[in-house]
């Protein structure tokens, strides 16, 4: 016996359902996907934005230091220079003019507690190589 199945049917794939699918993938990402906004922001910082190591001897008497040359790096390696962010040839410039101008000028490093210890010794480096060997480095009080 035969079976009529009526007339032949287009059969078509529909496409809301994969519409569907790619368009809440393409939202999955979007939201999973983390930008970098310290890239987007411009290049002088009012203030680093860093988190000081703790330190037990930072709870003893501080020494004022008579206006220190500042230097900054973040955990990400990025230099700074008196709160502006500067390349490497700009901070080693810098540096070597303080060292010409006065080899016993006081040198503060701020650095954020994450920061690899490469980037420190870097700058150590820096400066005692051009002369300035009053170098200290900024902490935290550990309370």
């Amino acid at each position: 016996m035969r079976v009529n199945l009526g007339d032949k049917e287009n059969i078509e794939p529909n496409l809301a359902p994969l519409l569907d699918c790619i368009f809440l993938l393409l939202i999955f990402f979007l939201v999973a996907t983390t930008f970098d906004k310290k890239e987007q922001q411009q290049d002088e910082v009012q203030q680093l934005n860093i988190s000081l190591p703790e330190s037990k001897a930072a709870l003893s008497p501080l020494t004022v230091l008579n206006d220190p040359f500042v230097l900054g790096v973040d955990r990400h390696g990025k230099y700074y220079l008196a709160g502006k962010r500067v390349d490497v040839k700009q901070l080693h410039q810098a540096i070597k003019q303080q060292a010409q101008a006065n080899p016993q000028r006081q040198v503060r490093i701020d650095g954020d507690k994450n920061t690899p210890l490469q980037y420190l010794v870097y700058l150590l480096d820096l400066c005692e190589f051009e002369g300035l060997t009053n170098i200290g480095v900024r902490a935290r009080a550990n309370q």
